[in-house]
């Protein structure tokens, strides 16, 4: 009986090992990349892509990054699966993704991204600053404060959306300060959040914080709200349609 059982077991196994494959990998190009505007030579410098699927049978892939330091080049390559078996429906399905660039020498980078027959295609240009450091207390010109959230919510004038974010500050000397707000042609808004930092009887203490903003003029079509944190990364959120209902 137990060799039966076990014969049975690896019958199954089998036939599991021959099951023929029901995913197949294209590459996808982006419909959009977007550029921040805001990195210097010593940030952590990023793109981000961003695009919609047709239909819940496709699933986005890791991002592919080749960086030719020499020529000033980023080439992308986004790949996707599709479930070839799957019965899809009609649907609209944004995606995004931000794409760690690490820190680049000061230069003026542009994007491509492969497409689906292997060409890589224009997608626009990454400005990188040379680092300014103003004094020995900071790593750049601006302290940026800690920033853990972020919330989008539309008002009766669609076109000023209010912008919320929040984190937690861990020392008594620093306060909220200013959000700097730069808006771009390419449909990005970043949102640079500083900290005032004073330098006496300073503690080490938990105090969470939020801010909010209302950004005049946005742009009626999709948008990328890229905000600077103080741990060298960014909180990424690209604004659709589905936001707007």
């Amino acid at each position: 009986m137990k060799n039966a059982i076990l014969l049975s077991v690896l019958s199954f196994s089998l036939l599991a090992q021959a099951e023929p494959e029901r995913t197949r990998v294209t590459i996808l190009k982006p419909e959009v990349v977007y550029s921040p505007r805001g990195f210097d030579s010593n940030d952590n410098a990023q793109v981000v892509i961003s695009g919609s699927f047709t239909g819940y049978c496709m699933k986005t892939r890791a991002i592919e990054k080749k960086i030719d330091l020499n020529n000033r080049r980023v080439y992308l390559t986004h790949s996707v699966t599709i479930a070839d078996d799957c019965s899809d429906l009609a649907m609209y399905i944004p995606y995004s993704n931000a794409v760690d660039l690490g820190p680049l020498p000061a230069g003026q980078y542009e994007i491509g991204a492969q497409d689906e027959n292997g060409s890589f295609i224009r997608m626009g240009t990454l400005p990188i600053a040379k680092a300014a450091v103003l004094n020995t207390h900071s790593t750049d010109e601006r302290v940026y404060a800690p920033v853990t959230s972020l919330s989008f919510s539309m008002t009766p004038a669609m076109s000023e959306p209010v912008i919320t974010l929040g984190g937690i500050l861990t020392n008594s000397c620093l306060s909220p300060a200013n959000l700097e707000i730069r808006q771009t042609a390419n449909n990005v808004i970043e949102i640079l959040p500083t900290l005032a930092v004073a330098r006496d009887n300073c503690k080490a203490v938990a105090v969470r914080y939020q801010k909010s903003v209302t950004l005049k003029g946005f742009p009626s079509t999709d948008t990328l709200i890229h905000i600077r944190a103080m741990n060298g990364q960014a909180i990424n959120r690209v604004i659709t349609r589905l936001d707007r209902l």
